[in-house]
């Protein structure tokens, strides 16, 4: 679980260095007045108009990457931190109905337990369809480890 729990946190800190910088650069730009304090001669009005509407799409297009990146990662983070920190996770015994895999290599087991199914990311490459796992996970992420695995 500790290295589910270090590449989480470390992808959490990355997202809040970068959102401090663009919230520091977004409030120079707003105080200093964007391009237009630059020397005069240099570029032209029409220049100055046209770096403001890149400048200003690209402002959008950062606010919408970091709602994303706070609305699907960082909340799930931080409703985690409770259990990541005491060191309790949830654990589902069960057996694995379906398994898919994503690009990073990662096993997305489907697991029933309970006539309730519940989908996990795992690292584990050695469970089987039909197995029965029991998985520690941290609940909102849904990412977990298995601890056994029977056939």
């Amino acid at each position: 679980m500790r290295g589910i729990v270090a590449q989480n946190i470390i992808i959490f800190i990355i997202g809040i260095v970068f959102t401090i910088i663009f919230i520091s650069n977004s409030f120079k730009y707003f105080t200093n007045k964007g391009v237009s304090s630059q020397p005069e001669g240099t570029i032209t009005k029409a220049d100055v108009n046209v770096i403001k509407r890149i400048s200003i799409g690209a402002r959008i297009l950062m606010i919408c990457f970091i709602l994303f990146w706070w609305i699907y990662f960082a909340l799930p983070v931080l409703l985690d931190l409770p259990s990541i920190i005491s060191n309790r996770y949830d654990s589902v015994k069960g057996v694995v109905n379906r398994i898919e895999y994503t690009s990073k290599g990662d096993e997305v087991l489907y697991i029933t337990s309970n006539n309730s199914q519940i989908v996990l990311t795992v690292s584990d490459r050695s469970v089987k369809q039909g197995d029965i796992v029991t998985v520690s996970y941290l609940k909102h992420l849904k990412m977990g480890e298995v601890q056994t695995a029977e056939d």
